[in-house]
């Protein structure tokens, strides 16, 4: 991330051809509602000023979306002329392999449905409006286990949570296995590829993002994706011909997707009352878990999206720059 871009800027030696990657809406990332200590407030603000002032003199700057794009030119002063995006590739084979393993002892929790999400437990990813969702949803769909892939600081908040929401939970370091859970929080998978191509939905709440690679991820498994429309990347994944600094302040039936309104960066307790953002996410997974036709329809919209980005196509475009 940024020390690397600082360090390859300032080491810059003779003739060599300096290139900057960026792979975070910063404008997000460094957003004053988020409450930080003062040393990261300090580091945070040192590597903005860092980025306004000496960014310009790479050769190149690459973003890894056209939001994070738009977002360096506008609000932190990038060239526009030395600044392109190319996506993050997926590497579709692979995927399709590794979604074929067997599950093993997992098995039995997919004899029920199942909807997923996967990403690091911190406040970016907003994992707490998925599980306050699911309290809802369980009402409706009894049968209903949500999976949640990924290891982060958010542990132990999250886990009481849903304890607290009357959730019979799992987690992976402390609980023996079986299905009789609501919740299992799986921690970090080698391969999350066999658990998202068994699931019947794939929501990603996160509240901003730099492209999201684990939609793509999912697309190529075959699973339907629903995901907040934060910025930047998932509506460039799900609705790449619409307006890519547009964010939906309702459910919209995208090309390759369903997108929802984003959250709030505000954390949340067992007993608020759904807010009415939760309650028409609410409404949509039941929507997608209800209709066998709308799920496959999006199924195979989004496995033909994620050959947009398979390794190959890629690694053309950074040929280009770097000859």
């Amino acid at each position: 991330m940024e020390p690397a871009n600082y360090y390859n800027l300032f080491t810059k030696h003779n003739q060599e051809k300096i290139i900057l990657t960026f792979h975070n809406h910063y404008s997000l990332k460094y957003n004053p509602e988020r409450k930080f200590s003062v040393k990261k407030r300090f580091r945070l603000l040192f590597y903005k000023f860092i980025m306004k002032r000496f960014y310009n003199n790479a050769d190149l700057l690459i973003a890894v979306s056209k939001g994070v794009e738009s977002d360096l030119v506008k609000n932190f002063g990038i060239n526009s002329e030395k600044i392109i995006t190319i996506y993050n590739p997926v590497l579709l084979e692979e995927i399709e392999r590794f979604s074929k393993e067997k599950l093993f002892e997992y098995e039995d929790i997919f004899k029920h449905q199942v909807i997923i999400t996967a990403g690091r437990l911190k406040r970016q990813k907003g994992q707490w409006y998925l599980l306050r969702i699911f309290k809802k949803l369980k009402e409706q769909h009894k049968d209903l286990k949500l999976l949640i892939l990924g290891e982060g600081g958010l542990k132990e908040y999250l886990i009481k949570l849903s304890e607290e929401l009357g959730l019979k939970t799992y987690v992976w370091d402390r609980d023996k296995l079986n299905h009789d859970f609501d919740v299992y929080f799986l921690g970090f998978q080698r391969n999350p590829f066999k658990f998202m191509a068994r699931s019947k939905l794939f929501v990603f709440p996160s509240l901003w993002e730099g492209l999201g690679n684990v939609i793509i991820e999912a697309m190529a498994c075959g699973v339907p994706v629903i995901s907040a429309d934060c910025m930047s990347g998932p509506r460039e994944i799900l609705a790449p011909n619409t307006d890519i600094t547009r964010q939906t302040d309702k459910p919209e039936f995208a090309e390759y997707g369903i997108l929802m309104p984003p959250f709030e960066y505000k954390f949340k307790s067992a007993d608020e009352p759904l807010d009415e953002k939760e309650q028409m996410w609410v409404d949509i997974i039941d929507k997608m878990l209800t209709d066998d036709d709308l799920r496959k329809y999006y199924a195979e919209k989004g496995k033909e999206r994620a050959k947009d980005f398979q390794i190959e196509k890629i690694i053309r475009e950074w040929e280009k720059v770097l000859t």
